[in-house]
């Protein structure tokens, strides 16, 4: 029975490395011409356009910039050389990316779960063993090798689902970290061009 569950576990986990492989994609996080488009609109402070730009998209720049520009619209363009800014729009990325920190926490999950799985198994084969060995006695060793060896392949099953699960959990999740961090620095880069832009409008005035 304890195999039925262990395969259910490796079936989720070539489902979220499917799932992983096409999500934690560049293009989901701070595509080019988003940028690119973006990087104009900042550098003629055209904050009706970026608005609609980031409002149609769906990326994590898309959500931090927008969260960054409805506070500068609130605010005022005083706020630009905050630090409540940058935490505004720090929050938006992580409200954005929730739902990928807990997919890939899935991983992480079942690479705890398999091996006790898998350890529940073995225990259950060696009880089912020892029934049989105390009312036959050790004349017919056929008689529980079966529970035995039931035992050992769960054991050795639950850590071949959780080997590649738990080395899943890292490279997704620093993968998830270096496409986060990419999309803020995009960002913040498009913040800087519009503070020039906003230095040197005022300087000409």
């Amino acid at each position: 029975w304890s195999m039925w569950v262990l395969g259910s576990f490796s079936f989720a986990v070539i489902g979220l490395l499917i799932y992983c492989l096409i999500d934690l994609q560049r293009k989901q996080f701070y595509p080019a011409d988003l940028e690119a488009a973006l990087n104009q609109d900042m550098e003629g402070t055209d904050f009706e356009s970026a608005l609609q730009k980031v409002q149609s998209t769906s990326s994590c720049l898309s959500s931090v910039m927008e969260a960054g520009m409805l506070y500068i619209v609130d605010r005022g363009y005083g706020v630009l050389d905050t630090e409540k800014l940058e935490e505004v729009m720090a929050a938006a990325s992580r409200k954005f990316n929730r739902g990928r920190v807990r997919t890939i926490n899935y991983f992480s999950i079942i690479a705890q779960a398999a091996p006790m799985m898998g350890l529940l198994g073995t225990v259950s084969g060696m009880i089912g063993a020892f029934a049989k060995l105390s009312q036959g006695g050790t004349g017919d060793p056929s008689a529980f090798a079966g529970n035995i060896s039931e035992a050992l392949i769960t054991t050795a099953t639950g850590l071949v689902v959780a080997l590649p699960a738990i080395f899943c959990y890292f490279i997704f999740r620093d993968r998830l970290q270096q496409l986060v961090a990419e999309s803020e620095e995009s960002a913040e880069s498009l913040i800087a061009t519009l503070r020039r832009t906003v230095v040197a409008s005022h300087g000409e005035g």
